[in-house]
């Protein structure tokens, strides 16, 4: 590390709204030196990202920053619009948490890069293209000329926020900003990025700010930690320091509340019982137009041929990366998509055959948790009426007043209160309206529940609470769980058992100890590999090795074993033979070369 780069004074952000002045940072001091990557955590509304737009000049019309926010001596808040301009993409560069909405539906990726070199370096034509191409091949963007062609809806979310990063580095900037970079990616694709920010770090010498929620990555990734909380600096220090010995209530708090891939889950499974839910070669797939006209038609195989059971009072996880068909699946098991073929069986009754009456009556027993909590809720009914939607479907006939009663009682015990039934979804936080949806989804007391990412928008505390009602409302009520997740530290802690799911087909099912103490398949053991451990100790002493690659199109996936495109013990018989899912000593795995792969520890 070297001079101090960035470093701000009693910084404070306000906002001017109808109901009054919001105090959003409040004289908030750190600094950045050169070299450096400082980690900014806390959880949604403590003011990250606020306090960097503040200094960048970027606030909404009615904010207002105020204090000092020296960048190489000069402060940027008492800088002309015009000198801060030509600061911005030069001296600092910022990577946005969402690369779809950062970027220009209606430009090519080149288009936008090339005006980022037009406006700061003064590059025009075949230097700018030259310029624009070297920076996409330093983060590994394959055919890279090519790609500048392209526009942002083409690509993956992965190459989007590569293409993000490439075009904050174009100028090479002194400091990277780089708010929640890999919040929206896969695991997998967060690892690949997290090396590759590390290494463009070495190779321009750009210090880095990173804003995530995400202490996983700030024990990898950072040298110095920030937490904040309600506008203010609650810890700071060295990364090893704040995590070993937090100074404040808050950060322990934060620590305590992030699940640990690591960490034994103490579940036990369920005895043996009939199967409230029997899924049997479960195959589901979709018409795609022809890519030019006039030509035939095509087929996207979302769900490939999947089967699982689940017992009473057991929690079954589904993991994979976007695209492998986890919602495809969970969606034609409810019947929210029609299944092509397969047969799916709810308490032993032939569910995908059942008439319109018959199949909603049946539907008490089948209900959903999705993972916007906010945008399943209809905005335009009280809590009450949402809670009581089911049971006014079902039991039409019962008074109103025992609905009510009903729907008192399940409120509370998901934590709510009964004023609360008066109020709308928007009056909620989003744990609130997770809560909300998992009250409305018990209220008939199914025997089964499928949550579609029911924690993957919520901070790690409410995370923490979410999957901790969960687990007591099966064990209290004895239902079924399948729980759809991308967090394979979370589906170890709620999870008895773990499907992986890859290109829409199960590549292996174990006990979710099992599993993560001794993966079997290529591709599970490249997902838990990918996993960032929140300590900074065990995860810098980890070898890192990023699964490369993006997920093939499930319209022409690639033949045998649809992961061999990716897998490091890929054999000729792999492309030639799609491997059956059975036993492997206490697993089920769907790899021809299983009983040969090196063993792995715990």
């Amino acid at each position: 590390m070297g001079e101090v780069l960035l470093k701000t004074e009693k910084l404070n952000v306000h906002f001017s709204t109808p109901g009054g002045d919001v105090h959003a940072v409040k004289d908030l001091d750190f600094e950045v030196s050169a070299g450096e990557t400082l980690g900014v955590v806390g959880e949604s509304g403590s003011g990250k990202t606020v306090a960097m737009l503040g200094l960048m000049g970027l606030l909404a019309d009615n904010g207002r920053a105020s204090g000092r926010a020296l960048f190489d001596g000069d402060d940027l808040l008492s800088m002309n619009a015009e000198k801060l301009r030509a600061i911005r993409g030069a001296g600092i560069s910022m990577v946005f948490q969402d690369p779809m909405t950062a970027l220009n539906p209606y430009l090519t990726i080149g288009k936008q890069m090339q005006m980022v070199l037009a406006q700061h370096r003064g590059l025009t034509g075949r230097d700018a293209r030259d310029r624009c191409r070297e920076l996409l091949e330093a983060v590994r963007i394959t055919d890279a000329a090519e790609r500048l062609a392209n526009y942002p809806h083409e690509l993956s979310g992965g190459m989007r926020q590569r293409v993000m990063i490439a075009t904050a580095l174009l100028c090479e900037p002194r400091l990277l900003i780089a708010d929640e970079p890999t919040t929206a990616l896969d695991v997998t694709v967060q690892a690949q990025i997290l090396v590759l920010l590390d290494e463009l770090r070495e190779k321009f010498d750009t210090a880095t700010l990173l804003i995530t929620h995400d202490l996983g990555v700030v024990a990898g990734s950072c040298d110095r930690v920030l937490v904040m909380q309600n506008g203010e600096a609650r810890d700071r220090g060295d990364i090893y320091k704040v995590f070993a010995a937090p100074e404040h209530d808050y950060t322990r708090r934060l620590l305590a509340a992030v699940p640990r891939l690591d960490s034994t889950s103490t579940r036990r499974a369920p005895g043996p019982s009939e199967p409230v839910l029997g899924v049997d070669d479960l195959s589901v797939s979709f018409r795609l137009p022809p890519q030019r006209w006039p030509g035939k038609s095509r087929r996207l195989r979302a769900v490939d041929g999947v089967s699982l059971e689940l017992a009473p009072g057991e929690t079954l996880g589904v993991v994979g990366e976007s695209g492998c068909g986890k919602s495809t699946l969970a969606r034609a098991i409810l019947r929210l998509v029609e299944a092509d073929g397969g047969s799916v069986s709810l308490l032993g009754r032939e569910f995908l055959s059942l008439e319109k009456e018959t199949l909603r009556d049946a539907r008490r027993d089948l209900q959903v948790v999705f993972q916007d909590p906010l945008a399943s809720l209809d905005p335009r009914l009280t809590v009450r009426d949402i809670v009581a939607e089911p049971l006014e479907t079902f039991f039409a006939d019962k008074p109103r007043d025992e609905i009510t009663a009903q729907v008192e009682k399940i409120i509370r015990r998901v934590g709510l209160e009964p004023e609360h039934l008066r109020r709308y979804p928007h009056e909620f936080s989003g744990g609130q309206c997770q809560r909300i949806g998992i009250a409305r989804a018990l209220i008939t007391e199914p025997k089964l529940v499928i949550c579609d990412e029911p924690v993957s928008a919520l901070d790690v505390s409410v995370q923490a609470q979410i999957v901790q009602l969960l687990t007591e409302l099966q064990d209290e009520l004895g239902i079924a769980l399948v729980f759809i997740a991308h967090d394979l530290a979370v589906v170890r802690q709620i999870s008895h058992r773990v499907l992986v799911m890859y290109l829409g087909r199960a590549v292996e099912v174990a006990g979710a100890n099992r599993l993560v103490e001794h993966p079997v398949h290529p591709y599970t053991r490249a997902l838990l590999a990918s996993v960032p451990l929140p300590d900074p100790e065990q995860e810098r002493a980890r070898t890192h090795r990023p699964l490369q690659g993006d997920v093939p199109s499930p319209v022409d996936p690639p033949s045998g074993c649809a992961f061999r495109t990716r897998c490091e013990f890929a054999a000729e018989a792999c492309a030639a033979t799609r491997p059956p899912l059975e036993a492997f000593e206490q697993s089920l795995v769907a790899c021809l070369r299983a009983a040969e792969l090196p063993p792995t520890r715990a």
